[in-house]
């Protein structure tokens, strides 16, 4: 039996060294990013919300030119499942996919101005406190990324299980135990969601929420504020800037 899927969630590279040297072990040499790694979680990162059964139109484009083809989802019938307890287990897996994709996004871009930091903080010694500045400045932002990602999974080392997961792990395995699976979580797609999947994904909601407002408190003041303080001693730190694949 073959399924269709939609747009999977998005991953983020880390960029910042969470221990020394962390760049010279050879999966990660000579390359600027590098991944969250755990075990388990490949499935539901490589796959999207299962598409509900229904018309589709599949586009293809090559050379200029582009084709079209109607297409029909069938619900198998071997899944007793109905279709209000499908479509449920469709829009939950689209909510966690959301709340994925807006984790990721914040990640990202603390990530990229922490490794400004970083990088500012090895030539900034001597100049009128401008080091102790920048790692004043890191810690609000580490904070903030440890209410979606853990201390330990910044290693980008699955053999850490010493510490609650964050918003990001919480979510991926939601979206294995919802979804089609991960590890050795079998996934429930074809059901609806139970209480307890969508209880944890409220609370996981609530405190992307509470990320996303410290992130946008940190954007629209705090950064500004120090660029201008430290005008004249330092580059100015960059939120939007072009993210590295």
């Amino acid at each position: 039996m073959n399924s269709l899927s939609t747009p999977p969630q998005t991953k983020f590279p880390l960029r910042v060294s969470s221990y020394p040297r962390i760049w010279d072990e050879p999966r990660f040499k000579d390359r600027p990013t590098r991944p969250i790694i755990h075990w388990g979680i490949q499935a539901p990162q490589r796959a999207g919300p299962l598409a509900l059964p229904g018309s589709y139109t599949v586009r293809i484009g090559a050379d200029g030119r582009t084709a079209s083809r109607p297409l029909s989802v069938l619900k198998d019938p071997a899944i007793p499942t109905t279709a209000d307890d499908l479509a449920a287990s469709h829009r939950t897996l689209i909510r966690i996919r959301e709340g994925i994709n807006a984790t990721v996004d914040i990640v990202n871009r603390l990530e990229v101005m922490r490794r400004q930091i970083e990088d500012l903080g090895k030539t900034a010694a001597g100049r009128n406190g401008a080091a102790e500045a920048l790692s004043e400045l890191d810690r609000k932002m580490l904070d903030i990324e440890l209410k979606l990602v853990s201390r330990t999974e910044l290693h980008s080392d699955d053999k850490w299980y010493v510490e609650a997961y964050g918003v990001y792990l919480n979510l991926v395995w939601l979206a294995g135990e919802v979804g089609t699976g991960a590890g050795d979580v079998a996934g429930g797609a074809e059901f609806r969601p139970t209480d307890a999947s969508l209880q944890t994904l409220m609370e996981q909601e609530k405190i992307l929420a509470g990320a996303k407002a410290e992130f946008d408190q940190l954007v629209t003041k705090t950064v500004p504020e120090f660029n201008r303080r430290m005008s004249g001693q330092l580059p100015a730190i960059a939120e939007k800037v072009t993210l590295l694949p």
